[in-house]
């Protein structure tokens, strides 16, 4: 039996829900569903100079020829001491996942951190056996990227990217007053300053619903939107934000949610979108990467581009033609939607392992 060892170095110690760290659950949680397959979490030991089994504490070694190591995370190699080594030792094939390059085409709104890591994590890439990116989009970056700086050119094949992230699919069933709602960071490229003063000006006009926010705030470049939000919200406006929102909060909020609306400037893929429309949520989005991986996708009206009057036109017209949103909300064809078991086996299958599905 072939043995996944699967990366959850920082998942394991970090409480938020990015999506990054949503993609790393869902693969992790498919996975174990497979009979044919000895899954182990682990994580990087500089002590030990080597990945250890996250339940024994025990270096895992080697490994052998069948086996897989997999890491859905983004790191520089030279942030873990000594893993360079490990990797050319593993014997088995090594796999890892390509989000995107906003670092490299957005450093004015993205994590200090993360743009001056970003050559070289994409230097580090040609380290693995196989990439796996997250959207044709994300790949197209990678070759972008390459063109314009000389870094290494780095192949690798399109993940179909799941949506589910429950046992049971939820059931949307919004309440009379809208609920309007928002997943994602509260940073300057996820569109939520438009989106906060389209919603001030429609309070103004009379429109009545609730405006909810899901997401961490970016340290750096979120303070003002939680600003914004906070006196909002003073000023007797209907407005929530949750920090920590976890499987069960996302549900909640998805089965209450007349409208998810995802105006993001740049994005790897879009993971919101599709989970939205799982839940049976309708979802009024820029046009996202994820969008163009799922043939016939319903259940989405797309904005023309991420400005303040392209959203209020269009949300104004959903509000005041609610008909317009119950036949959104009824054309979404979530059965049809990509699950979280195809993008494990698609993995698997490309690492060259001979699955019984």
């Amino acid at each position: 039996m072939s043995t996944l060892f699967f990366d959850t170095t920082k998942s394991r110690k970090q409480g938020h829900f990015s999506g990054l760290n949503r993609v790393s659950a869902r693969l992790l949680d498919a996975f174990s569903e497979f009979e044919f397959l000895e899954l182990k979490a682990v994580h990087w030991s500089s002590l030990k100079r080597s990945y250890v089994d996250s339940a024994s504490g025990k270096a895992i070694g080697t490994g052998k020829a069948s086996d897989l190591f997999l890491t859905p995370e983004v790191f520089a190699l030279r942030e873990r001491p000594f893993s360079r080594g490990w990797l050319q030792r593993f014997k088995g094939r090594t796999a890892c996942l390509f989000f995107d390059a906003i670092p490299f085409f957005h450093p004015e709104i993205t994590w200090p951190h993360s743009v001056r890591r970003f050559p070289r994590w994409f230097t580090d890439l040609g380290n693995y056996d196989h990439i796996f990116f997250i959207s044709s989009h994300a790949r197209e970056e990678a070759l972008k990227v390459h063109e314009l700086t000389g870094l290494p050119r780095v192949e690798g094949t399109v993940l179909p990217m799941g949506c589910d992230y429950m046992n049971q699919q939820p059931v949307n069933n919004p309440g009379e007053v809208p609920v309007l709602l928002n997943i994602g960071i509260l940073e300057p490229r996820k569109g939520q300053d438009c989106l906060l003063s389209v919603c001030d000006r429609l309070w103004l006009e009379g429109f009545v619903f609730k405006l909810v926010f899901l997401g961490r705030v970016n340290p750096h470049y979120g303070r003002p939107l939680q600003e914004r939000i906070n006196l909002l919200r003073e000023s007797g406006r209907d407005i929530e934000h949750v920090e920590q929102a976890d499987d069960a909060c996302l549900a909640e909020w998805h089965q209450r949610a007349s409208l998810a609306i995802q105006p993001s400037r740049a994005e790897g893929f879009g993971l919101p979108v599709l989970e939205s429309l799982w839940a049976g949520c309708p979802v009024l989005a820029s046009d996202q990467p994820g969008l163009d991986s799922v043939p016939g996708l319903k259940g989405v009206q797309v904005l023309d581009e991420v400005s303040e009057e392209a959203i209020e036109a269009a949300l104004k017209k959903l509000l005041e033609q609610p008909e317009l949103l119950a036949a959104l909300r009824k054309s979404i064809e979530s059965k049809e939607l990509p699950t979280w078991t195809d993008s494990a086996l698609f993995v698997l299958q490309e690492l060259g392992l001979s699955v019984n599905s």
